[in-house]
């Protein structure tokens, strides 16, 4: 198993990379001078993590994240969505409620204190 921080600009060029398992944190107004100040365009660089994801792959994307709420539905993403929150509770996914973490795949449905977390606070 590898895990791998892929950024923006490594996404750009990618025709068969494809993760089964891919996280979008938050999206940002950073790098923009590579995409001629046009957020829109980063938006879409950032997308292309999902871009050769099939059904049993997965995609984790952050529901508390506005940008990437607004921009979610632009894109054809083919696997499997799992969002996270810590504001709302959702019937699929991961949130955080009353101290405790929900995860929830499908049938699956597992809980686990935050105060067990090894690391602390937001991200």
């Amino acid at each position: 198993m590898y895990v791998a921080e892929i950024s923006g600009f490594q996404l750009d060029d990618i025709k068969t990379f494809r993760p089964d398992i891919a996280i979008l944190t938050n999206i940002t107004e950073d790098h923009l001078d590579r995409y001629d100040y046009n957020f829109e365009k980063y938006i879409a660089s950032k997308f292309r993590i999902a871009m050769n994801q099939q059904a049993n792959d997965h995609f984790i994307y952050c529901a508390d994240d506005e940008i990437t709420m607004k921009y979610i539905d632009k894109f054809n993403i083919q696997s499997n969505q799992l969002p996270i929150s810590m504001k709302t509770e959702l019937s699929k996914g991961a949130f955080i409620k009353d101290g405790d973490m929900y995860v929830r795949t499908g049938e699956e449905f597992t809980s686990m204190s935050v105060y067990d977390f090894a690391l602390k606070g937001k991200a």
